[in-house]
């Protein structure tokens, strides 16, 4: 997927962030735009084609020179650029999400309004933003605004929420105080005119699966791996997954010390069974 980047007010941050997305693509563009009120929009992309796409004002019969770009928009994922333009001048914001099957992520700079017009079609690519002293800075990655500047302030709620239920990435709110995410279907305004993002909900829900469905996709060879906690129950299930005939190979196997959840067994003796239930080569990770 392409890594997309995105400022406003916020010129010494755009390189910064590209630079953290580095692993989207070898290679990146960047465009620079002055608002009609003097604000200054930044939008790069980092893909093995990046692209940035302008939009210029109909030419008029006067002018001799060439038009300024008006906006400018990256995309990750498969989109008509000119259907977005056409249903961003034609709805606003929420003209950017088609409501179609095909899941894409688009970040717009609209220079006549100095905004930035962040947009998820479906389920379409992750977008994160955060406002940055009097501007604001928008990312593919949460990681990637960090490396703007944004404090890695964790959101203590959020975290506990993850560890006690394993819910994350189901609201705005991220693992970072500072940082907030686009939903799903939905289009957030960051400008100049408000000191708060303005959301733009569309009406897509996420497609219902059957339990057949869900159990079948869940339990597919690549997506497998086990968690242990400790106690025998944790060892009985690895021992139950190291003996399945089709199991992936190699298993995953992680391990994680959780607050308020004791075992009776040590972490040695859980080592001891991993170690032992199988004869070939397994990566084992470990997550606290």
């Amino acid at each position: 997927m392409a890594g997309l980047a995105a400022a406003l007010n916020a010129p010494d941050s755009i390189d910064a962030i590209a630079w953290a997305l580095a692993a989207r693509g070898a290679d990146g563009a960047l465009c620079r735009l002055a608002g009609a009120g003097g604000a200054d929009l930044q939008v790069a992309i980092r893909a093995a084609m990046p692209s940035i796409p302008r939009v210029v004002p109909a030419k008029a019969a006067d002018d001799d020179g060439d038009p300024s770009p008006i906006a400018a928009l990256v995309i990750d994922g498969i989109a008509s650029m000119t259907a977005l333009d056409h249903g961003y001048a034609e709805h606003g914001p929420a003209g950017l999400i088609d409501g179609g099957d095909l899941p894409y992520a688009v970040i717009l700079a609209d220079a006549e309004r100095d905004e930035l017009v962040l947009a998820r079609n479906g389920a379409g690519p992750s977008l994160y933003y955060a406002r940055l002293d009097s501007g604001w800075v928008a990312a593919s990655e949460p990681g990637a605004l960090l490396q703007a500047g944004i404090a890695a302030e964790p959101d203590v709620a959020v975290i506990r929420r993850f560890i006690q239920s394993g819910q994350c990435d189901d609201s705005e709110r991220t693992f970072f105080t500072q940082i907030r995410r686009v939903l799903p279907g939905e289009a957030v305004v960051l400008g100049t005119a408000v000191a708060g993002a303005v959301r733009h909900s569309s009406d897509w829900k996420p497609a219902e699966p059957s339990t057949a469905e869900a159990i079948w996709k869940a339990t597919e060879p690549a997506r497998m791996a086990v968690l242990l906690t400790p106690g025998l129950g944790g060892a009985a299930v690895l021992g139950g997954a190291l003996h399945q005939p089709e199991r992936p190979e190699p298993l995953p196997v992680f391990t994680a010390n959780l607050a308020g959840i004791d075992g009776s067994a040590q972490w040695p003796s859980m080592t001891r069974t991993a170690s032992h239930s199988s004869k070939d080569t397994r990566r084992r990770g470990h997550r606290s």
